[in-house]
């Protein structure tokens, strides 16, 4: 024993280390249990974490989904740890509207997210650049000269085409309804070619590069477009656990920061083309043709208090792509869907285009304010499908108090908008396709009341929420005029029980139907007008 003292005294400054390092991690045990008594309180309740990865493994398959049964358990205010990443999730209008109007500016920011930073040139579009005087200004310039009344207007000829382009497609694919026909190709198209007649002036087919990719063949717009939105839906876990952002096994970081290459390269190329033959135009004192136009203009005004980048250019155009393309087509085929898993809908919508429009010829945007109806089966969809159904995430830049609550700055928000549009506590029959619900209601879609946000609100709402419901009205007008929708073949009509379309839903961008729409559609107007 003796040998064993003299043994540990003569390594006195190990021991006294090892002493001093066994209290220190004593003390900060105890300091932290004191820290979450006095403080457990002011946050919000959550379910128990897991090491690491905290309330990452509760996500599950359909994030939204799975939040909604938390909060059903946890309240309309949920406090989670995803890795190492502080968030609040709301589930109620209350608590959504404290987070998007009470809190707006607090709410303001975004979180960088690698696919932002490495796809959107360091965040420089405007759906994920940080606020700040050049985000306020090209969320001016979306609102006065992009999205504005005029222009949306002179730009109805194009929605009207595509949609009329979509009628033509199901008519000869669907061989006069003998045949089926999936949508979802189609409807993504036509968004897609809207988008880019609106922006560049020509169909999204029609862009293509000059130069020749890493393995000689052209780049187009079309996968250029598909791979940046399979990226942005990805889950990365760098963006939750940063000392992990290494474990990447799948490689999404090289795919995003190469695709980011590849969209600076693309880009730069349709911008310098197009500044080209502006200088040409300029000699004609002919003014914008195209959203382009407007904002090459705007980057070269040295006039201008802020003066956008090329990169911003190159970020707005993909913002357009990435955030309108996709939930149009996606929100329009829900609302067919629910329309054909119920038919008096489809039929009293019918009737009232037969009403307003008839048959001798094809509906057009001008008619679309004399069809409330077919606003209250959108809404309707809307509220049950919401295609981006937990918004995209804020961050909070100071402390501030939510539902009671104190929020500590660099806190991330989510809205579920999926769960607010099924709460029983909200609505009747939440559970129900009941168009009639809308009827003579006062809820709009511009996110001034938290009941239905299929746009989000406040600062960081969509601005381009105008296009959107333009897109989705002439498309869907289109095709219920246009056809008698089913599933089975009309031919040969199904026995027993009424068959329903799966409503099932996939994760990702923005949620689609894990079943892609095939149904048969019979022309229900003479064949000349498609």
């Amino acid at each position: 024993m003796e040998l064993l003292i003299e043994g540990l005294w003569g390594r006195r400054p190990i021991l006294l280390q090892a002493l001093v390092a066994g209290a220190t991690l004593v003390v900060a045990f105890w300091l932290r249990l004191r820290w979450n008594r006095r403080h457990k309180s002011e946050w919000p309740p959550g379910p128990p974490t897991i090491p690491i990865l905290a309330h990452l493994h509760l996500l599950g398959e359909l994030p939204h989904q799975s939040l909604a049964k938390l909060a059903k358990r946890y309240g309309p205010l949920l406090g989670l740890r995803l890795g190492g990443v502080r968030t609040i999730v709301a589930s109620s209008p209350l608590m959504a509207k404290e987070i998007l109007q009470t809190n707006d500016m607090v709410f303001a920011y975004r979180p960088r997210f690698a696919a932002a930073v490495h796809m959107y040139f360091n965040c420089a579009d405007m759906g994920f650049a940080p606020y700040g005087p050049m985000w306020r200004f090209m969320r001016q310039l979306c609102a006065t000269e992009l999205f504005n009344a005029k222009r949306l207007s002179s730009c109805r000829n194009v929605r009207e085409e595509e949609s009329r382009d979509i009628s033509r497609a199901v008519l000869e694919i669907g061989k006069k309804g003998k045949e089926p026909v999936e949508l979802r190709a189609m409807l993504l198209a036509a968004s897609n070619n809207i988008t880019c007649r609106m922006c560049m002036g020509k169909k999204f087919g029609e862009i293509s590069s000059i130069k020749k990719g890493s393995e000689g063949e052209r780049q187009d717009l079309l996968s250029l477009v598909e791979e940046l939105m399979r990226l942005l839906a990805v889950f990365y876990i760098g963006d939750f656990i940063p000392w992990l952002w290494w474990l990447d096994p799948y490689g999404y970081l090289r795919q995003m920061k190469a695709t980011g290459r590849k969209a600076r390269s693309f880009m730069q190329e349709i911008i310098d083309h197009r500044r080209q033959e502006l200088n040409g135009r300029a000699a004609q004192h002919s003014g914008p043709e195209d959203m382009l136009d407007v904002l090459i203009a705007a980057a070269d005004d040295p006039t201008a208090e802020f003066r956008i980048s090329d990169e911003n250019i190159m970020g707005l155009i993909l913002d357009l792509f990435a955030g309108g393309s996709d939930t149009s087509s996606v929100t329009v085929e829900w609302a067919l869907a629910d329309l054909i898993n119920n038919q008096e809908a489809m039929v009293k919508l019918q009737a009232e285009l037969d009403a307003v429009v008839g048959k001798s010829r094809l509906v057009t945007e001008s008619d679309v304010e004399n069809l409330p109806y077919l606003s209250c089966v959108l809404k309707e969809s809307m509220r049950l499908h919401p295609s981006v159904p937990l918004l995209l995430p804020h961050e909070s830049v100071e402390a501030c108090q939510i539902g009671g609550y104190r929020i500590p700055a660099k806190t991330r928000a989510y809205v579920n908008t999926w769960a607010i549009g099924r709460d029983p506590s909200v609505w009747e029959r939440p559970l129900e396709f009941w168009p009639e619900r809308f009827d003579g209601n006062n809820l709009d879609l511009r996110g001034k009341q938290f009941e239905l946000l299929p746009f989000g609100s406040g600062r960081r709402g969509c601005p381009g929420w105008s296009l959107g419901v333009l897109n989705v009205q002439i498309m869907l007008a289109t095709l219920v005029q246009g056809f008698t929708w089913s599933i089975c073949s009309p031919s040969s009509p199904p026995q027993g029980t009424q068959q329903t379309i799966d409503m099932s839903e996939r994760f990702g961008l923005a949620v689609n139907m894990d079943k892609p729409l095939i149904v048969y559609a019979t022309p229900r107007l003479p064949l000349s007008l498609y």
